[in-house]
């Protein structure tokens, strides 16, 4: 049975509870990708501070992830990081 590429965006956007939708948690876990590989560099720079984290999440809530196209979600199960990947089809 085909999956409409519609359907499937609208299920990925819908916020249940007033919390994140499954679009905006995937978004969120590449900002914290790229923090982390922030924080990578600055360990291998032996940097004083580490790069500052947005404890509130600021960066997700403003972001409006869930004006993209369904893909544009990004995370990759095969090695745990974020990466493009969802391509309308599960």
């Amino acid at each position: 049975m085909a999956r409409n590429p519609e359907n499937l965006h609208t299920i990925l956007i819908e916020k249940a509870q007033l919390k994140w939708s499954a679009q905006e948690n995937a978004d969120h876990l590449l900002d914290r990708e790229r923090l982390w590989l922030a924080r990578v560099s600055d360990y291998a720079a032996a940097s004083d501070q580490l790069t500052v984290a947005d404890l509130k999440n600021r960066k997700t809530d403003e972001a409006n992830h869930n004006a993209h196209p369904q893909q544009q979600i990004r995370f990759c199960p095969v090695n745990g990081s974020v990466a493009t990947v969802f391509d309308g089809q599960l």
